[in-house]
């Protein structure tokens, strides 16, 4: 394996928030904050001790249900999709906090061959730790709601998010790799329409690849950056930056925050419109994908800022700029265009 380089770090006390977003927000580029969470009561906690963290948590949770993933000890923790890759390799139950930290504590004395994995997923902080949510901060975003990850030790497959994020450790210990955007031809994508997480997750285990069945890993990997975060520290992950994430210990808890300043909620996500881009020219051969793809740089990405060269720039078009009501207008034709293909396939 080629050696993997470091993520930049920097120090949240001498980051302020206009420093973090012209340096890496705007810049779209990964960095590890340290002791971005040193004063939350959390992290006080898991720094004197897991219990003393889980007693914490146990104390101020809601008991609101929550998503929550359990899989057989075989899977060693690599949550991923089954081996038909029609599904998941795991079951979904909702569980209110208290019970999974109580069951994770439970499995720290069982035997490998018999230790579940378990994981409360991206869970509302306010819904189930209201207190908890009160209390702590983000110094660079305003009114982003934090969701929270309790879990043993797992390995999340490389994925990419729909929204920039902010991840931070609250306890236990996990390990990020991270690939550029670029790297998706080389880490063996299992399928979309399947996939457990809602975008298509990497086949491979980052942690120990085979390389005899996935040759061309070695090429991300070389492109790979690593860290280790404590509780406390916190890492920025632009979307849609390929990660992988680690979880180290018995008992592991991540808070973490999704934005994304590009929405719009009246168009389509990006993530819709690259399967629908997908739906349209998968079964194009391949002289006329080369031609499409063009029209797409030009049309769809405009990197060098050419579109609508020539035209008035307050004219009313999908080339310079739309009104309200002609979003509407456009996602009204895709509605019916997409409405006719299905009753045409029925």
């Amino acid at each position: 394996m080629a050696p993997t380089r470091n993520i930049k770090e920097t120090d949240a006390r001498n980051l302020s928030r206009e420093e973090f977003e012209k340096e890496y927000l705007q810049t779209q580029t990964p960095v590890v904050i340290r002791n971005f969470a040193s004063e939350w009561k959390i992290v006080n906690a898991a720094k004197s001790s897991m219990e003393d963290a889980c007693r914490y948590l146990i104390d101020r949770d809601s008991h609101v249900p929550s998503y929550t993933i359990v899989a057989p000890p075989e899977i060693e923790g690599r949550f991923l999709y089954n081996r038909q890759l029609d599904g998941p390799n795991f079951r979904k139950l909702d569980l209110a906090a208290t019970a999974v930290i109580e069951q994770l504590l439970k499995q720290r004395s069982a035997p490998d061959n018999a230790k579940l994995a378990m994981s409360m997923q991206a869970a509302s902080l306010t819904s189930c730790f209201p207190s908890i949510a009160d209390e702590i901060d983000n110094p660079y975003l305003d009114d982003v709601e934090p969701t929270i990850w309790i879990s043993n030790e797992s390995k999340v497959a490389a994925h990419f998010d729909l929204s920039d994020n902010i991840a931070c450790v609250a306890l236990g210990s996990r390990t990020f790799r991270l690939y550029p955007p670029e790297q998706c031809e080389n880490l063996y994508l299992g399928p979309i329409l399947n996939s457990p997480g809602g975008v298509p997750a990497s086949l491979v285990d980052s942690v120990a690849p085979d390389l005899e069945r996935f040759p061309d890993f070695s090429s991300a990997n070389e492109a790979c950056m690593v860290a280790d975060l404590a509780a406390g520290d916190a890492i920025f992950i632009p979307s849609p930056w390929w990660h992988a994430v680690q979880s180290h210990d018995a008992v592991n808890v991540l808070i973490n925050y999704w934005w994304n300043d590009d929405a719009d909620t009246l168009v389509p996500s990006a993530n819709s419109a690259l399967m629908l881009g997908m739906l349209a020219f998968k079964e194009m051969d391949q002289i006329k994908r080369q031609q499409w793809s063009r029209l797409f740089d030009h049309f769809v990405f405009n990197l060098n800022n050419s579109l609508g060269k020539g035209l008035p720039p307050d004219l009313n078009d999908l080339s310079t700029k739309l009104t309200k009501e002609s979003k509407h207008e456009c996602i009204k034709f895709l509605k019916e265009e997409l409405n006719t293909l299905l009753v045409d396939n029925n």
